[in-house]
């Protein structure tokens, strides 16, 4: 996904790795209800490509990711087409039992399906061009990008509407935090934690190490489920908080104060309150820490990190991060709830 990303980057949809991983994870779990118990345990012995859970999870998932692929990324269809004849080939090397092939690709057939057409339904495509002008009333102006303005009506996966979970007002005056700003910036002149979190991946790739840390790659349903809620997170976060967005138009520090310069030089071009970031943390947090318990304060920790990041980097206030951290806080306690009941 993240290759196709950048080979193809007017392809711009930010439902598609919730939609991807949630297909995924649909999929294994349809296809183990066609599997005996004893066969859908976590795999103890290796090699792992012995076991026909593997064997199966491996059918299943790469018929279902390459067509959710196509969808996504059109141009790419030759090279997703080559990625999956290879692990064709890699599947038959197995001497896998070809009635186990044939039910593993319908079933990928058919979630795939069901993924698309929710896909094409959840506004996740749509654009909106607006402009907003300088009121002098303490609201962020511009013209943000045509897909940023229609985050804010993207349909969600479990909050009955993008506003449920929507903050309180911002406060009359930001006067209290734009000093703070500007006494931050008078006695620094970097921040590693604001470049950090700017140009890497923080969550994902903490993900990726606790999977593997702590052997659920060998419990590929369990893993699927991890991966889609987390995503399903990230997405419920980020159109709550862009509805937020919209609905309160906060206006950014170097909009307040003319004569301030960030940290990060460029401020994102969409209203400031809520903080995107902070709130997608605060949802990623809640899932990490449900899913890892042993990791929560690590998870706490980073997400008030990325929280402080924002500040440093001078786009946004500490209001905005802190009321997109708890704002986030529950969109994650929703989800979780959601997967439980």
């Amino acid at each position: 996904m993240g290759t196709l990303s950048k080979s193809y980057p007017h392809h711009r949809n930010g439902g598609r790795m919730a939609h991807f991983f949630g297909g995924l994870h649909d999929a294994l779990q349809l296809s183990y209800s066609h599997l005996p118990d004893s066969l859908t345990q976590p795999i103890r012995h290796l090699p792992k490509s012995q076991h026909i859970q593997y064997q199966f999870a491996l059918i299943v998932s790469a018929e279902t990711a390459s067509r959710i692929l196509k969808f996504y990324f059109p141009d790419g269809q030759k090279e997703i087409q080559e990625l999956y004849q290879s692990h064709l080939t890699y599947i038959h090397k197995l001497a896998i039992d070809n009635c186990l092939v044939s039910l593993g690709e319908k079933i990928g057939q058919e979630v795939a399906s069901e993924v698309i057409q929710r896909a094409k339904s959840d506004r996740t495509r749509s654009s909106e061009q607006v402009k907003f002008t300088n009121k002098g009333a303490g609201n962020w102006y511009g013209t943000p990008s045509t897909k940023d303005y229609a985050k804010r009506q993207w349909r969600p996966f479990v909050l009955d509407h993008p506003s449920q979970l929507r903050c309180g007002p911002p406060p009359t005056s930001w006067e209290k935090d734009m000093k703070e700003l500007r006494q931050f910036n008078l006695n620094h002149t970097h921040s590693d934690i604001a470049w950090k979190w700017k140009s890497i991946p923080v969550w994902d790739q903490w993900l990726d190490k606790l999977v593997f840390e702590y052997q659920i790659d060998l419990a590929p349903l369990k893993a699927a489920s991890i991966y889609a809620t987390f995503h399903i997170a990230r997405y419920e976060a980020t159109l709550s908080a862009w509805e937020a967005k919209y609905h309160y138009m906060g206006i950014r520090p170097f909009q307040y104060d003319t004569t301030f310069q960030p940290l990060l030089i460029h401020t994102p071009n969409f209203p400031g309150y809520p903080a995107g970031h902070t709130t997608v943390a605060g949802a990623l947090a809640e899932v990490i820490s449900y899913f890892f318990p042993g990791r929560k304060q690590q998870a706490v920790e980073l997400a008030q990190e990325c929280s402080e990041s924002r500040f440093e980097g001078g786009v946004h206030f500490r209001t905005d991060n802190e009321v997109g951290l708890q704002q986030g806080k529950r969109v994650g306690q929703a989800i979780i709830s959601h997967i439980e009941e």
